[in-house]
């Protein structure tokens, strides 16, 4: 089993996204959920007007998880979780491998198998995407020093697909939170059970407050949680925040702004306070 650091992981995208001048490639939706009801979904992948492009789609299984000090990581290569909820041998998509024009479309479509065999739950898996300029179009280039050839960058995008088979239910349960000042920062490791079924993807809001139940600090980012996980949270403490008496609200909502509603395994909302000497 392997697992790649979110900052690791950053850098990628980062480095990812400098690269794109070389093969523009977009792709929608960002999260791809799949029902019983219809078994079918469809991925629209968008080329930019500069070049034909080559495109191979994939699949991968992974899952984002945390280390034991809360730092978010991707997971690959846990075949014991694979064997579990892996989605790869119930996948047919058409076309895999296809020329895309400049500034053209192609919609891929995506069914999921019977699971017959599968108890009711969530399964899931990585659609990997990568592109690069079609091969036709790279030229060879004269340099000052005989001939040479042009680079051919591989963009490569990974997004997760999952399907949910049955009923499906999904929570967290806050265990403990440890927390501590770093300098003007509050730093919070969240130790967190996932509950139900199916993995938790929703939003995190994290609020802190005074002892008249002021807020003086808040933060909003996504949360997903495919097994029990640690994570950190780091809040901005406005500058002169006094020691004292404080608490710590966070607020587990599964709600997305990249996911329809109606697609979201759901959860009633937690809300979970924790108090903090400062």
């Amino acid at each position: 089993m392997k697992s790649t650091p979110a900052r690791i992981y950053s850098l990628l995208f980062f480095l990812t996204l400098s690269y794109s001048a070389f093969a523009q490639v977009s792709v929608a939706p960002t999260v791809i959920i799949i029902d019983d009801q219809t078994g079918v979904a469809s991925l629209q992948v968008d080329n930019s007007p500069d070049a034909a492009k080559e495109i191979q789609i994939s699949f991968d299984f992974g899952y984002p998880a945390s280390d034991s000090l809360g730092n978010v990581l991707m997971v690959y290569g846990d075949s014991v979780n694979n064997a579990k909820f892996g989605l790869d041998p119930y996948l047919r998509i058409f076309p895999k491998n296809f020329i895309l024009q400049p500034g053209a479309q192609q919609t891929v479509r995506i069914q999921v198998r019977p699971m017959t065999n599968k108890a009711d739950g969530t399964y899931w898996t990585r659609l990997v995407v990568n592109s690069s300029v079609a091969a036709k179009d790279i030229e060879t280039v004269n340099l000052a020093e005989g001939v040479g050839t042009q680079i051919n960058y591989v963009f490569k995008q990974n997004i997760p697909v999952l399907y949910t088979k049955g009923a499906v239910t999904t929570g967290v349960q806050v265990d403990a939170v440890q927390t501590q000042r770093i300098d003007n920062k509050l730093e919070a490791v969240l130790d967190l059970k996932l509950l139900g079924n199916s993995p938790f993807l929703g939003t995190l809001y994290t609020r802190f407050l005074d002892d008249l139940g002021m807020e003086i600090a808040m933060q909003q980012q996504t949360f997903v949680a495919y097994f029990d996980v640690m994570r950190k949270v780091e809040l901005e403490l406005p500058e002169g925040t006094k020691a004292g008496n404080y608490t710590l609200e966070l607020t587990f909502e599964t709600k997305r702004n990249d996911i329809p509603v109606s697609d979201l395994v759901k959860a009633e909302t937690l809300v979970y306070k924790h108090p903090v000497s400062l």
